[in-house]
């Protein structure tokens, strides 16, 4: 119906008439109804959320992986004749970024490869 007022009315005059059956049929009709569209939000904000988790979790993976390719290419460098396989081991080891980026500071200033054992 294009005329409002009548819509409106027929709606009401509809709502007036029907039954308590019907009418406790419609209410259960609408909950369904209501409970799938809430559950389907409800879906779509879980992944948006297990998204974003992935998201931060695949960048603080990268930077714990750039934090360890730097302190290896570091000691490659001051410490080439030096066997890095068991300093590799402990810094893979690490999962707290924050303590690898603290360690990574501390090899970069050590002057001896004993020192760099003990830090790491």
């Amino acid at each position: 119906m294009k005329d409002d007022v009548l819509k409106t009315a027929f709606q009401g005059w509809d709502q007036l008439s029907a039954t308590e059956e019907e009418v406790l049929a419609y209410e259960a009709r609408l909950k369904q109804v209501l409970d799938e569209e809430a559950a389907k939000r409800e879906a779509e904000l879980r992944e948006q959320e297990a998204l974003q988790k992935g998201l931060e979790q695949g960048k603080r993976e990268g930077e714990r992986e750039r934090l360890i390719r730097s302190t290896v290419n570091f000691l490659e460098a001051r410490f080439p004749e030096e066997d890095k396989g068991t300093i590799l081991e402990r810094l893979n080891a690490m999962t707290d970024i924050e303590e690898l980026d603290q360690r990574q500071k501390e090899v970069f200033r050590a002057e001896s490869w004993a020192e760099v054992k003990r830090i790491l």
